[in-house]
């Protein structure tokens, strides 16, 4: 399972009202409809693991089975949740109107883990589930969903067999083998189709099954879809010494694949749980943390991973200028030239804040080029956050983003707040059975 987003950083010295969740209204656009990107769009690069869907009887209403009579060609038919929803708002045009998610179907409030989890394709509008997907038969759980590709309904998704342990009163998977499939949503059938990919075999970390032998993947850094969906890229652990791989797997004839190797001494240190995002030119790939931004050249022969990138530092220093941290890893765009992060000005490491918001960063210096905060405070605070769910790759100050507090373990209601020009535009409905913060991490656009 990835790790909750770091730990919140600090705030700007910015003059300016205090800006809440509260005190931004809904869209009321009734009517309008909502445009499909004119641009490609990039997810925010993170991945979402887990340990958990109970296979559940595939049913659809009539409509969708006489749909399904004409065409025997649909590899899984899965169930649709009532007509297409009326358009409620008007957004950016590269706001990608699909969002997948991994959920516990039908048993809302469940912790993520400790139960088998199904996934499922949302419409970003209205909250409402379009499809819903169980694993593949052999499969009991599905375990991770990311993103990447250009197109606005195409994804990656990994499942396991389900076999839980149970310990100190806590149930979850046991380590199983990871099965990668692309999955694609058909929005005109509301159906989900899976393509099952090549896996490929990493030495076995300790403490896991067979440990020091070429065993199946069984847990994940991340993972990323290349914007044409020609090439997946896995970050990975491996080794006695705990290495990241990143290995690059060719999707169609043609394609390039590579695997490449971070020494365990860095890979234990600010390099853990970083985010892949690829560039437009299908070759450069972002291996990204809070610390240090890694630029690999996958058309570069396999071996270091260093030896085949260029490395910029990020210490969130602008000259002569306040410092910036990163609330979880940044994501490139997709000419990149810029990372972008929710984060926060900082002056004691991030544990005390003043705000809360979106940083730009340069991709050739990891110099901050500009802040757009989201939350003021009216004094220095602690125990908040911001979580990024979607940016921009255009370069335009579009964003899907929220801001959090947490008080003596609990959190603030999340929301899917519309950030546009840099200023709050409204909010999308927050899914109906997602209730719980553990759930912020399992969106993926």
């Amino acid at each position: 399972m990835t790790r909750i987003e770091e730990l919140l950083r600090g705030a700007a010295r910015e003059g300016g009202a205090q800006v809440t969740p509260s005190s931004i209204a809904p869209l009321d656009l009734t009517g309008v409809p909502f445009d499909r990107p004119r641009f490609p769009w990039r997810p925010v690069g993170r991945i979402r693991l887990a340990r958990p869907g109970l296979l559940v009887p595939v049913l659809a209403a009539l409509a969708v089975l006489a749909v399904v009579a004409a065409s025997l060609a649909l590899p899984r038919v899965l169930s649709s949740h009532g007509g297409p929803a009326a358009p409620s708002m008007q957004v950016p045009s590269g706001v990608p109107p699909y969002y997948a998610a991994l959920t516990t179907t039908g048993r809302p409030g469940t912790v993520p883990g400790s139960r088998p989890l199904d996934v499922a394709v949302w419409d970003t509008r209205t909250g409402e589930a379009l499809a819903t997907l169980t694993p593949p038969p052999g499969l009991g759980t599905f375990n991770f969903v990311a993103g990447g590709a250009v197109d606005d309904h195409t994804w990656v998704v990994g499942a396991s067999p389900w076999k839980p342990v149970r310990d100190r009163g806590l149930t979850y998977n046991s380590i199983q083998p990871i099965t990668f499939f692309v999955m694609t949503f058909e929005p005109q059938y509301r159906v989900i189709r899976l393509r099952r990919l090549p896996s490929f075999t990493v030495t076995a970390p300790p403490g896991y099954p067979h440990a020091g032998s070429a065993q199946p993947v069984s847990d994940i850094e991340a993972a990323s879809l290349s914007p044409d969906g020609s090439r997946l890229a896995v970050a990975v652990r491996q080794g006695s010494a705990e290495q990241m791989v990143v290995h690059v797997t060719p999707l169609v004839p043609g394609a390039r694949g590579g695997t490449w190797v971070l020494p365990g001494s860095l890979a234990q240190g600010d390099m853990r749980n970083p985010t892949l995002t690829w560039a437009a030119d299908e070759r450069t790939l972002s291996v990204a943390t809070w610390r240090d931004f890694i630029f690999l050249d996958t058309a570069r022969p396999s071996g270091a991973l260093l030896a085949a990138s260029r490395v910029v530092p990020f210490t969130g220093k602008v000259p002569d200028g306040p410092t910036y941290v990163c609330i979880g890893s940044p994501v490139m765009s997709l000419d990149a030239t810029t990372m972008t992060c929710a984060g926060a000005f900082s002056t004691d490491d991030g544990y005390k804040v003043q705000s809360v918001g979106i940083v730009i960063i340069s991709a050739r210096t990891g110099i901050p080029l500009r802040y757009l905060p989201m939350q003021r405070f009216h004094a220095w605070v602690t125990d908040q956050s911001a979580f990024l769910y979607w940016a921009s790759p255009t370069g335009a100050e579009d964003y899907i983003a929220d801001s959090r507090d947490f008080v003596n373990g609990h959190s603030t209601p999340p929301s899917l707040t519309l950030w546009v020009d840099g200023k709050a535009a409204g909010k999308f409905p927050w899914p109906a059975s997602f209730s719980d913060m553990y759930w912020t991490e399992y969106l993926i656009w």
